[in-house]
């Protein structure tokens, strides 16, 4: 009777180690597989993140780069329209003196004529 006794406690206390056991490893392998979850995403996160900065450097690169090329023909068109406008400045200034100076040499033939 107590060897039954203590062959059933002895299979209970088996059956019990067993289930403890067995929860011990799948709480185990829940927590490694969960890491391991949370390893890749963070991996993949990151690498979308490098992605998308890459993505939107190479957009801002573009963007910089139309910008100073607008403002390079901006900067162009002002400086070819101020040369433009001393360019003619000059032609007219130029062209007045000689108007000036053939209306005094017709005056001078004049009073020299009349005197």
């Amino acid at each position: 009777m107590v060897e039954e006794v203590a062959v059933v406690v002895a299979a209970a206390a088996v059956e019990v180690v067993a289930v403890v056991v067995a929860a011990a490893t799948v709480k185990v392998v829940a927590v490694v597989v969960a890491k391991a979850i949370v390893e890749v995403v963070a991996v993949e996160v990151a690498a979308a993140t490098v992605k998308v900065v890459a993505v939107v450097a190479a957009a801002a690169v573009d963007v910089v780069t139309v910008v100073v090329a607008e403002a390079i023909v901006e900067v162009v068109a002002v400086v070819v329209a101020a040369a433009t406008i001393e360019v003619v400045a000059v032609v007219v200034a130029a062209a007045t003196i000689e108007v000036v100076a053939v209306v005094l040499v017709a005056a001078a033939v004049e009073l020299s004529v009349a005197l």
